[in-house]
Formats: structure tokens, C-alpha cells, sequence
């Protein structure tokens, strides 16, 4: 269901420029090298795979999205009394995270957080048993350092080329479904 969600919101960045990456959701994996762990955000794929994401001087654009927290709560459908359904509003947290190459994309911090909160849509619909996905962006980070720091925990790399530049996109999708329905969509 939320790969659904972050897949529409992709097609969405989809055209910035020539040699983006755009990803799906993420999670923090990690990795030993000899003595070392290096922590780094990564696709684990349904067969368990991983696929790193790093910073690289390869694509002009890398985008990829990240789960933070989720608020839970309840509404009643109706008011008619005995046996109504209850509506669950949750609201996920979640961040985008872009890297680029100025080099290749010669967009300031500002200017791209712009480009890329023009494309959020307000709504998302046709997401299966969910009867709203609203998309609400919130803030975002413009610290090159802090976001890295964030990110990439424990890597050996502590200092970024002057050419790779971090922005970070925070927002909320408040979804909208009925508890009955989603009890039976373990498969979905």
C-alpha cells in the first residue's frame, strides 16, 4: 500500500533532468567492512535483497524516500449508533531525499526544493481500500552536513565534494480507510 502511494508520487519527479534516479521507500540497512559498519539508507526488495543507496558522482539527481514516524487515530463513521465502522486517520511521516551533482544539475538548494515541492500532489487516488491519501509537505532541510550526517551514519566518508549538494523534503500522507477493510489486506 505505501509502495503504491510512493510509486505515484515518483512518476510524479519523473523529468527533472537527464540521468536522474528516482527510488522507492528506503530503510536504514548496514554494513561491516573489515572492523567497520557503515549504515546507509537501501531498497530491501521482497526476496531480501539489498540495494545500497549512495552518493555518487554517476547520477546528475538521486531520489529516494524514507519512513519516520506514524500517528494513529480514530474516527466513527457515522453517528447512527450500534455496529458503525470505525474510520482510521493515520498520518506517516515520511522524507524525501535528493542528491545532486551541480555539475550536472545547476539548481540552487532553494530553487530545487521548489521544482520538487511543485510536483507533490495534493491528493493521490486509487490507492486500494485507502479512501483518501492526502499529501501534505512540511518543511525542508537544506544542510548538506546535517543530512548526510542523517543518512550515511558511520561512513568512512565524512566530507562531500563541493559539487554533490543534500536536500531533504519532509512531509505527512494523511491516509484515510476503513478498519474492516484493512484487516483483511495482508496480501495487498
Amino acid at each position: 500500500m505505501i509502495n503504491d502511494i510512493i510509486d505515484v508520487l515518483n512518476n510524479c519527479f519523473d523529468g527533472i533532468c537527464n540521468g536522474e534516479v528516482v527510488i522507492g521507500l528506503t530503510q536504514k540497512v548496514y554494513r561491516e567492512q573489515s572492523e567497520n559498519v557503515e549504515y546507509f539508507p537501501g531498497v530491501v526488495k521482497p526476496d531480501g535483497e539489498i540495494i545500497l543507496v549512495d552518493v555518487d558522482d554517476i547520477s546528475s539527481l538521486l531520489i529516494y524516500h524514507r519512513v519516520n514516524a506514524m500517528a494513529l487515530s480514530y474516527s466513527q463513521r457515522s453517528s447512527s449508533g450500534y455496529g458503525d465502522a470505525k474510520i482510521i486517520e493515520d498520518s506517516i511521516g515520511l522524507s524525501l531525499i535528493s542528491i545532486w551533482d551541480t555539475r550536472k544539475l545547476n539548481v540552487q538548494h532553494v530553487d530545487l526544493g521548489l521544482i520538487l515541492r511543485s510536483r507533490f500532489p495534493q491528493e493521490i487516488k486509487g490507492i486500494k481500500n485507502i479512501q483518501q491519501a492526502l499529501i501534505i509537505p512540511v518543511s525542508v532541510n537544506m544542510n548538506n552536513k546535517q543530512i548526510f550526517e542523517s543518512e550515511f551514519s558511520l561512513s568512512k566518508q565524512t566530507l562531500l565534494p563541493n559539487f554533490i549538494n543534500l536536500i531533504q523534503i519532509n512531509y505527512n500522507i494523511q491516509l484515510k480507510y476503513d478498519q474492516q477493510c484493512m484487516k483483511t489486506c495482508i496480501d495487498c
